[in-house]
């Protein structure tokens, strides 16, 4: 209960500082379509409660949802119910941004609770701070775009994923596909999360494989489906549309290190992560992403010299979600390297790989915080109070 509790606080107290300095972000070329569309949502959903029979039909949601918008319609609709409470409260700027707030207050929860149930309270609190901190994190969390509500519904997919590979229950297989509905109903970003979450799942846990995948080709569709009502007439055709367009994205040229790129070099992505992490924050994922490597390393040898391995039965552990987190940044990096693939305006085109990198960062921070607590215990316990608990707050907050 208390965990449950310090979370709920921890989201609310990222969510009224995101919403307090929303407003000293200058507008983003593409927030007045995203606001526009979510304040047509707004309109559809009245005109469901007044006149639904009209509102489900095709020329009620061409009406209001327009056939040539490329963009999902999950985050119209939050961002169209979340702003109406905030219009009379806040400056309009600030209030029409409030649906990316509000999920990445639900994301730190949400992060807090899964790291601390491994981990314990100081790895949850640094994993989250490890997150949000990171500048770029917290400047697009501020935004009504795609990018950090793509970044918020990959992850809870995940997480949905690893209590389905923990617990073994149908009902949290169900909920992941769900997500992860969501998270396509988000941004084309979410199409990665099967190749992050098949391949860990085959290794820790081979018999939640099919539960998952039956739920990711029944549940996902019908989630997207349902939540966006462009796709309720000529499913298919308007699907296909969209994915072809993502697929042929028109190229926008970048600045990378006073050239100017058409397309950037294979290494942008990797670079402009590294010198927008915090130092510290870099340090420790080095530190984790190390470990799981020389882990990794060393169960194929074991796999070489001894018999086949035929897939553990037993819920995972806490190395296997560094295994996960590591190979969730890998997947989410990966894909931005290839020569021809889009590469521009910073991190924000692979802002779902930063969870998973503060992920193994708090798997660095406990490595290192362990021993360190250890000494604290043989060396100072008789001149502080629990002086372990007293250093791991005093990491966390440096």
């Amino acid at each position: 209960m208390a965990d449950r509790l310090i979370a709920v606080c921890l989201g609310l107290v990222l969510f009224v500082t995101l919403m307090l300095t929303a407003a000293d972000y200058g507008l983003t070329y593409d927030e007045p379509w995203y606001m526009s569309l979510a304040q047509k949502s707004n309109e559809w959903l009245a005109t469901l409660l007044r006149a639904p029979a009209y509102a489900v039909t095709r020329p009620g949601v061409d009406r209001f949802w327009q056939s040539e918008d490329y963009q999902p319609g999950f985050v119209k609709l939050v961002g169209g119910l979340a702003m109406l409470p905030m219009v009379h409260v806040l400056a309009p700027l600030a209030a029409l941004r409030t649906a990316t707030p509000l999920l990445c207050g639900v994301l730190a929860a949400c992060l807090y609770l899964w790291i601390t149930s491994l981990w314990g309270r100081a790895a949850g609190l640094y994993a989250v701070g490890a997150l949000f901190l990171m500048p770029r994190v917290f400047a697009d969390s501020h935004l009504l775009a795609l990018d950090a509500p793509a970044m918020v519904m990959c992850t809870l997919t995940v997480a949905c994923c690893w209590m389905t590979a923990r617990t073994g229950k149908w009902s949290w297989a169900m909920a992941s596909g769900l997500m992860w509905g969501l998270a396509l109903n988000t941004k084309l970003n979410a199409f990665f999360v099967p190749f992050v979450v098949f391949p860990w799942l085959f290794v820790v846990r081979r018999k939640m494989v099919l539960p998952l995948l039956v739920s990711f080709l029944v549940c996902g569709p019908l989630a997207l489906v349902l939540t966006w009502p462009l796709l309720w007439h000529d499913t298919i055709a308007r699907f296909l549309r969209y994915f072809n367009f993502h697929l042929h994205h028109g190229r926008i040229a970048v600045t990378y290190f006073g050239t100017r790129y058409t397309v950037a070099p294979w290494h942008y992505p990797l670079v402009m992560s590294a010198i927008t992490l915090p130092p510290a924050t870099l340090a420790l994922f080095a530190v984790g992403f190390a470990r799981v490597l020389s882990a990794a390393v060393r169960a194929v040898k074991r796999c070489l010299k001894g018999p086949a391995i035929t897939g553990p039965s037993s819920p995972p552990g806490t190395s296997a979600l560094v295994g996960l987190a590591a190979w969730g940044t890998i997947v989410n990096l990966l894909p931005s390297c290839l020569p021809q693939v889009p590469k521009y305006n910073g991190v924000r085109l692979f802002l779902p790989a930063f969870p998973f990198v503060a992920i193994v960062a708090a798997a660095g921070f406990v490595w290192m915080l362990r021993p360190l607590q250890r000494w604290a215990d043989a060396h100072l316990a008789g001149a502080i109070a629990a002086p372990a608990k007293k250093l791991a707050l005093l990491l966390v907050v440096a």
